[in-house]
């Protein structure tokens, strides 16, 4: 029995790693992040402009101080292991789709901004006047 249970926390520890989650957050305890994880992350969609915004404003699990990942922060979640949604399993709320990050950048006079496309687990730019979904984050 003893190894049987041995044999369960190792697994799970493969499966989340250094994760840990609440009722609506994950914890990277690597990384020092807690990260949104509520039906929101995988319902609302926003411009760069909103998106930030919406972050800025939300509350959740009892803090105020969320804000939109940068792209180096996103990556840290990616798990191309996992399909068709090459995030870590111990996110429950997800589209196969893109994430905004706070990173901005300019081309071809216009101004844009990288997500993160978890479909392929690859970062891209794209306009910021565009709709994508959102996953706030905040420090630990």
């Amino acid at each position: 029995m003893l190894k049987i249970f041995f044999i369960l926390v190792l697994v799970l520890q493969s499966l989340w790693g250094n994760f840990s989650r609440t009722n609506v957050t994950v914890i990277d305890r690597k990384f020092n992040l807690m990260w949104q994880d509520n039906y929101e992350v995988a319902s609302k969609t926003f411009t760069h402009r909103e998106g930030l915004a919406y972050c800025k404003s939300l509350t959740l699990g009892g803090y105020n101080d969320w804000r939109m990942p940068t792209i180096k922060e996103l990556e840290t979640i990616v798990d191309k292991t996992n399909e068709p949604n090459h995030i870590y399993r111990v996110f429950r709320h997800i589209k196969p789709d893109g994430y905004w990050a706070s990173d901005t950048l300019w081309r071809s006079l216009n101004f844009y901004a990288w997500y993160m496309n978890f479909l392929s687990g690859t970062p891209y730019y794209y306009n910021r006047v565009y709709h994508k979904y959102v996953r706030c984050v905040r420090n630990i």
